[in-house]
């Protein structure tokens, strides 16, 4: 069963869920839900009890995992010019902490931030086209159609 979900918010969702921050899909109204108690105790409790008496009704957004955010910066680096930036970028993905890395190479090469931002947020789209896909939301896209 297709359902219409909002892929703005469905990237947001992906881009911000974390431990701490819960998102789900409704399967009947395709409503990109966040679950969580900093939103407050009794409404979060509220909507799990909602989940748990409708098995099968809410996806879970799954968090992005730091290997996709590797994957992002290396795909990136084809469109970084300046070879120096790119190097350190290339380095960055290798430290023992490449989110923490990436953040120093731009904050030396400031006008790759905004890039970098951009480029990562499409990325973050397709994979969630390709989740709503997966978890039967919807329909695959007709070749071409995805941009």
């Amino acid at each position: 069963m297709t359902v219409a979900v909002d892929l703005e918010a469905l990237t947001e969702a992906f881009e911000d869920a974390s431990t701490e921050l819960s998102y789900f899909v409704d399967r009947e109204t395709g409503e990109v839900i966040l679950v969580s108690e900093t939103l407050g105790f009794i409404e979060a409790a509220q909507q799990r009890g909602l989940m748990a008496e409708t098995p099968g009704r809410f996806v879970q957004v799954p968090i992005s995992s730091e290997a996709e955010f590797v994957e992002d910066v290396e795909r990136y680096l084809d469109d970084v010019s300046d070879p120096v930036a790119r190097r350190a970028l290339d380095e960055a993905v290798w430290d023992d902490n490449p989110s923490s890395a990436v953040a120093k190479v731009l904050d030396r090469y400031g006008e790759l931030g905004p890039k970098l931002r951009r480029f990562r947020r499409s990325q973050i789209r397709l994979r969630a086209l390709a989740w709503l896909v997966v978890n039967g939301l919807q329909e695959p896209p007709a070749l071409g159609e995805v941009q």
